[in-house]
């Protein structure tokens, strides 16, 4: 649905309304702080980049540099086209109904729930140590072999 301009001739004021081209013919828009009818803007679509055929925008007018490939491209479908003919697979294709993102994002959140570990088992070892435990204990409360098993770093035939 294409998005209108209007402007109100006698405050001045704007609205924008999404409205198709059979609405806008029958439709008035009313200015709210006067109530008078407010007259349609001549405005300029928007291009968005597609994948099918992008000049503007992420390819530019020669293409974009693929390091993965090694050469230029003019679209995604192209850089698809030359992996296939390689014989490579697209990522689309390796890890299909995931994108890059969502992989680098479960990644980090794994990372950033392990150091999150860390620091509670650092506070945990500091907080018995500052009671009065000796080092040595206070880690060997905190990494016990049933933990260290629970972890997974230790195999369930070790006895502690």
């Amino acid at each position: 649905m294409p998005i209108y301009v209007f402007k109100c001739v006698n405050c001045g004021g704007e609205a924008e309304q999404i409205m198709s081209w059979e609405k806008l013919q029958r439709s008035e828009v009313l200015c709210i702080p006067c109530g008078l009818v407010m007259k349609q803007q001549m405005t300029c679509h928007a291009h968005t980049p597609s994948r099918f055929g992008d000049q503007t925008g992420t390819y530019g007018v020669n293409g974009k540099y693929n390091k993965g490939l090694g050469c230029y491209v003019n679209n995604d479908r192209h850089a698809e086209q030359i992996a296939k003919s390689r014989g490579l697979v697209p990522f689309s294709e390796a890890f299909s109904g995931r994108s890059f993102e969502s992989l680098t994002d479960s990644h980090m959140d794994s990372h950033c729930s392990e150091a999150l570990k860390l620091e509670a088992d650092s506070v945990a070892v500091r907080d018995r140590v500052a009671a009065g435990a000796d080092l040595g204990e206070a880690f060997a409360e905190v990494y016990s072999v049933d933990r260290m098993k629970q972890d997974g770093l230790l195999s369930d035939d070790v006895r502690g």
